[in-house]
């Protein structure tokens, strides 16, 4: 079997799958019938190539199909990868309908994003999504609200109810 036609084989694969060689795997190789019957009796090579998909990449192409349906096109998704799950920071023009009313569709789609990410697997891949610098703004809304609503507790010497919040901004 050519190494030539292999190689040349897989990079066809590959362009055919729409990624780079580096994100391509390659299964089984084997060469199949004659292909001309020429004085080097070439043959032609078949491959099988897969791309195994990370609940990085899973989350990443929903939440890009996902902005294309609500009608953002061309947002500038950024990814930060740690080493538990990603963040994936938003920006562009008008997208602060992404984050609605107190951060609840901004929270819905990272609660989507997550499902989606960690369907098939058995460890969890964290996905954290920001828009605008929302959680860093929020999260110093809600500081200084606690510090607030601490002092008016301890003035008056009753307990003090707080907005309905998500685990998140509880643990805040």
């Amino acid at each position: 079997m050519a190494r030539a036609s292999v190689d040349a084989a897989i990079e066809d694969g590959c362009r055919q799958l729409g990624m780079s060689r580096g994100r391509c795997e390659n299964g089984n190789s084997q060469s199949t019938g004659e292909k001309d019957a020429g004085p080097f009796r070439r043959r032609a090579a078949r491959v099988r190539i897969y791309v195994e998909e990370t609940p990085l990449t899973i989350a990443q192409n929903y939440l890009t199909s996902i902005f294309e349906q609500m009608g953002v096109l061309e947002p500038d998704l950024k990814v930060e990868e740690n080493e538990n799950g990603a963040v994936f920071t938003i920006s562009g023009d008008d997208i602060g309908f992404l984050i609605g009313r107190r951060g609840e569709t901004l929270d819905a789609l990272q609660y989507l994003a997550g499902l989606v990410a960690n369907r098939n697997t058995d460890s969890y891949y964290r996905i954290t999504i920001n828009s605008g610098n929302y959680r860093e703004k929020r999260e110093q809304t809600l500081t200084a609200l606690a510090r607030r609503m601490a002092i008016q507790a301890v003035k008056t010497g009753r307990n003090v109810s707080l907005e309905p919040m998500n685990p998140y901004e509880r643990r805040i």
